[in-house]
């Protein structure tokens, strides 16, 4: 054996911890845990609380939703955070209620201010969620709506584009002002159709900057001087 062999024995030291020695630790930790929340918590809130005003533009409304989408990830981290240490809280109350540990202002007075101040940050949380969820959908139905008015547009400057080139290449090939012809009843029904087509993407353009909010903005301004200006060429196209 070791003592026959010149070797001592040593002899093996247990670290006794008390319960309540542990169980401070764990307050300590996870009040630690809650002010990082806190932190968190206050950061998203200060980047929801002034969001920049709406454009009707489909790029800007891409990168918004790109932006509350990584908002809302680090919410879900953050909000399965706070459910873990109310669990751990929980487990803390069980524990001290099951070895009669209390305190001066009542059972077990700090496990109970940890688990209130956690339910606290998780009302918070919910309706953060909440609010940026809905901005999330609100975004989304802006895009659509932006994408279509767009689209729209794009597609009605090209058809004019082309009736423009339509009645202008006779009138460039004629020398004697008195052959030039009016348009076509064809072209003149096609142009009628190209104004109602003008009237029906008005209606959406108006919806979308309603729904932007503020009908003064220099965008509002932008494309309704597009409109008016298409409406221009229409008119002395089809007169």
């Amino acid at each position: 054996n070791a003592d026959t062999q010149g070797f001592p024995l040593r002899e093996k030291k247990i670290i006794y911890t008390p319960p309540s020695l542990a169980r401070a630790g764990l307050r300590a930790a996870n009040t630690n845990k809650i002010s990082l929340m806190v932190e968190s918590l206050e950061r998203l809130q200060s980047r929801t609380r002034d969001p920049p005003a709406v454009r009707g533009d489909s790029a800007w409304l891409r990168e918004q939703i790109r932006e509350n989408g990584l908002r809302l990830a680090e919410l879900e981290k953050l909000g399965v955070a706070l459910e873990t240490l109310r669990g751990q809280g929980a487990e803390l109350l069980a524990t001290m209620q099951a070895s009669g540990n209390r305190g001066r202002q009542g059972p077990f007075p700090s496990a109970r201010r940890i688990q209130e101040r956690v339910e606290q940050l998780l009302s918070q949380w919910k309706a953060l969620w909440e609010q940026s969820e809905e901005r999330e959908n609100w975004l989304q139905g802006l895009l659509v709506l932006a994408d279509r008015f767009w689209q729209g547009f794009s597609d009605l400057a090209a058809t004019l584009g082309d009736i423009q080139q339509v009645v202008l290449e006779p009138e460039e090939a004629a020398s004697d002002p008195k052959a030039i012809q009016q348009p076509s009843p064809a072209l003149r029904e096609e142009i009628d159709s190209l104004q109602s087509e003008l009237d029906s993407l008005g209606v959406l353009g108006m919806e979308l900057m309603s729904s932007c909010g503020d009908l003064d903005k220099p965008d509002v301004s932008r494309l309704w001087g597009l409109f008016s200006k298409v409406r221009t060429i229409i008119y002395f196209t089809a007169y």
